[in-house]
């Protein structure tokens, strides 16, 4: 089915040859976003007639109320019409559209139809006739929104229609497209339930909306929401109650009890801390550290053979729902894991085509949704990047520039990145930036020589990021990556490392004559293992992480 087109009727003898026309025309007409719903989605109304009815919410057109039941139920349609009316002016007023869009009697009737369907009635000719003018086409996508679930901020998108192609961006209505619909709303027969897509796709955002639906649907479920690495999963928790608030959840989070948020490995020191720590503890699980040798493939078998173990009729499922987001980043055993400790369901979202840790298998993905409209970053701004980055308008410097610092081709693009993302990272780096001197004097007490790229940093950004945090220098001036260092060349860091940032379990550190970056964990006497070629490598696969995840 087209991306563009949902389906939310529960299909009936009454409505299956409408449903059927439907879908038809939905794929001869695959640029028509279309959805056909009986009541708000992501609300709990319920009504004696949707049986009997489809409401078609389509973009640029009225929600068109069809009357399945004949005149004869007309009386009983029209009660429906106006209840339906009734919530979603309730759904209005709750988002606090109410006061920008205005009560039912001011829009109803330029915005919304009522027709009794017949036999011959073409699917065309009905939009057609219900196509709005130009000066209610944005006011009518504000309704859609709230009745799929895809709620705007009202106060910063506005209901005026933006005129300049910056505002256009700024303030564009977000709908969620089919296949987006589908993964929030969708019951899927199969327990494992897995999305695919590029970045600025709305995996994370998905993912979110699915937790809001699963929290708000039962008070008693489990749910762990996790992700690879600490940066990340501190993000998201910042993240939830903010969305949950957003969203208008009136319930409370009950973190680590109902629901929990946080990096796959974890703390051997604190149950709470990731999905493998905390299972460790549930199953009575012998806790694997971090290693060289201790891989996530490997823990995460000695987990699952552990509870393969246990005898069916002792058994106990950890959570009832798991997410996974980022699944590139995981080996397949980690899926298999999930599945066998989660009651319901497992979610799971990726892009395979920004497998940061080489950890995704060259096996067939089996992918239920993919994700193929990009909501974030527009196609003409992607090229320059890329142009940027391989130094396509080298040549084209200007002959008068008189800016005395030059960059290489690897740090106009990391700028690039950063300046092209200030919603991200504008406040991502607020340290110190270190002076000639400062450098210098790092180096004495190091005892060694940064190296040129790691410098660059220094003096450019200081320390920080968003969904990371490189070490160096802090808002005082005070060094935090020489403190750091020092003190672990007690606990056995070799000596040419430099430690650049602190993952709990294990440290991302450089190597001071190669340049290289390794991670490394004093669990662990060979506990150095190289993972990108240059600190460039490094701090562009950081920035690239936090925009998929922004």
């Amino acid at each position: 089915m087209t991306s563009l087109f949902y389906n939310h009727v529960k299909e009936n003898d009454l409505n299956k040859e409408i449903i059927s026309r439907f879908e038809t025309f939905a794929k001869e007409n695959p640029n028509q976003q279309l959805y056909l719903i009986t009541s708000p989605l992501g609300e709990k109304y319920d009504y004696d007639y949707a049986k009997n009815s489809i409401v078609i919410l389509s973009p640029k057109h009225k929600i068109i109320f069809l009357n399945l039941g004949g005149e004869e139920l007309q009386e009983d349609f029209n009660e429906y019409y106006n209840d339906f009316i009734e919530d979603l002016n309730s759904i209005s007023d709750k988002f606090e559209y109410k006061d920008h869009i205005g009560r039912p009697r001011e829009w109803k009737k330029n915005l919304t139809a009522r027709e009794n369907f017949i036999s011959t009635m073409s699917i065309q000719e009905l939009l057609e006739k219900h196509k709005l003018d130009e000066h209610y086409q944005r006011l009518g996508e504000l309704l859609i929104s709230l009745l799929i679930g895809s709620i705007n901020d009202i106060e910063k998108i506005g209901i005026e229609s933006p005129d300049t192609l910056l505002d256009k961006v700024k303030k564009n209505i977000i709908l969620f497209d089919g296949d987006q619909t589908r993964f929030i709303y969708k019951e899927f027969p199969n327990k494992t339930v897995s999305i695919q897509g590029l970045s600025g796709t709305g995996k994370t955002e998905l993912l979110l909306h699915k937790l809001k639906e699963l929290y708000l649907s039962d008070n008693n479920s489990k749910i762990f929401f996790t992700c690879h690495n600490i940066a990340l999963s501190n993000s998201l928790q910042e993240r939830i109650p903010h969305f949950f608030n957003f969203m208008k959840v009136e319930k409370q989070i009950e973190w680590d009890s109902r629901l929990w948020v946080n990096r796959a490995w974890g703390s051997a020191r604190d149950k709470n801390s990731g999905i493998y720590s905390y299972l460790c503890h549930f199953y009575n699980i012998p806790f694997l550290r971090w290693s060289a040798f201790t891989s996530y493939s490997t823990i995460f078998t000695q987990a699952l053979e552990h509870i393969n173990k246990i005898p069916e009729d002792e058994f106990e499922y950890a959570f009832d729902y798991i997410l996974i987001d980022e699944r590139q980043d995981f080996p397949d055993v980690f899926f298999a894991l999930c599945e066998k400790v989660a009651k319901r369901k497992v979610y799971i979202a990726g892009d395979i085509f920004q497998d940061i840790f080489e950890t995704a298998e060259k096996s067939e993905l089996n992918v239920d949704i993919i994700l193929n409209r990009c909501y974030r970053t527009d196609p003409r701004t992607l090229m320059f990047a890329h142009a940027i980055g391989m130094g396509l308008f080298e040549k084209f410097k200007k002959k008068n520039e008189t800016h005395k610092e030059s960059y290489s081709k690897e740090q106009k693009e990391l700028k690039f990145i950063i300046q092209q993302n200030q919603s991200i990272f504008g406040n991502a780096f607020l340290g110190k930036r270190a002076t000639d001197a400062e450098i210098t004097q790092a180096e004495q007490k190091l005892a060694l020589k940064i190296p040129d790229p790691f410098i660059w940093f220094l003096k450019e950004y200081g320390c920080g990021g968003y969904w990371f945090d490189i070490m160096g220098y802090c808002k005082n001036g005070k060094p935090e990556f020489v403190e750091i260092t020092l003190q672990q060349r007690k606990n056995g860091l070799p000596e040419k490392y430099i430690i650049i940032e602190d993952c709990d379990e294990f440290y991302y550190c450089i190597d001071s004559v190669s340049g290289k970056i390794s991670s490394w964990s004093q669990y662990d006497k060979d506990g150095i293992r190289e993972r990108f070629d240059n600190f460039y490598e490094f701090f562009k696969d950081n920035l690239q992480n936090a925009m998929d995840n922004f």
